[in-house]
């Protein structure tokens, strides 16, 4: 047939097979461009994942012009919470506390956090949210709100407890990520309080 024919007129050195070295150069270079895209995707997550892990986290007696309560119910409340985040996050560690406003006994602050390695921090604080609607109903108007210097996805809305309404904030980025409820404060002052409330339980 013509196309046996065809091959049968080759050289013996064209119908050879390709030699193991070019085999091993053409791989290496299909390997190489897989490297190179995937270094592409993904090496700003990875930096990033490199950059905020291993945070430290801590509940200071004092905090954003509020004071820890160390009273066995706060004590209860706070547990209680980093429980209910435990769950559909799967930190490695998670810290909690209730904070009071000295001067005004209305207003108190729910605070835990927890790390982990994070890849995908917007579903993290998904999750985080989900637990608030799991227990209290639901958060509403969820907003984009300022993450401070820390960085990552930040969060605030409402829910409600008892008839009323509760401002809600987090945080998550690829090391950690946390919950904080404000009974007594308007949204602006939960959001101001947010920032450094993060700022004094988390450093890196």
């Amino acid at each position: 047939m013509a196309f046996l024919e065809t091959y049968e007129e080759q050289p013996e050195e064209e119908r050879r097979p390709l030699p193991l070295r070019r085999i091993m150069l053409i791989a290496g270079g299909v390997f190489g461009v897989i490297v190179l895209i995937s270094a592409v995707i993904w090496g700003p997550t990875l930096w990033q994942v490199v950059r905020q892990g291993n945070p430290e986290l801590t509940i200071p007696a004092q905090a954003a012009g509020l004071t820890l309560d160390t009273s066995e119910r706060g004590q209860r409340t706070a547990e209680g919470m980093r429980e209910a985040l435990s769950v559909p996050v799967g930190f490695d560690k998670t810290v909690g506390g209730v904070y009071q406003d000295p001067k005004v006994a209305t207003k108190s602050a729910i605070v835990v956090a927890g790390s982990a390695t994070l890849f995908d921090p917007a579903s993290t604080l998904d999750d985080l949210f989900s637990v608030i609607t799991d227990t209290a109903g639901g958060v509403t108007g969820t907003h984009d709100v300022a993450a401070g210097a820390l960085g990552g996805e930040a969060r605030c809305g409402a829910t409600t407890i008892d008839a009323d309404k509760v401002p809600v904030c987090g945080w998550a980025d690829h090391g950690s990520a946390g919950l904080m409820l404000f009974p007594g404060h308007t949204p602006e002052e939960a959001a101001a309080k947010f920032v450094a409330l993060r700022d004094a339980v988390q450093k890196r």
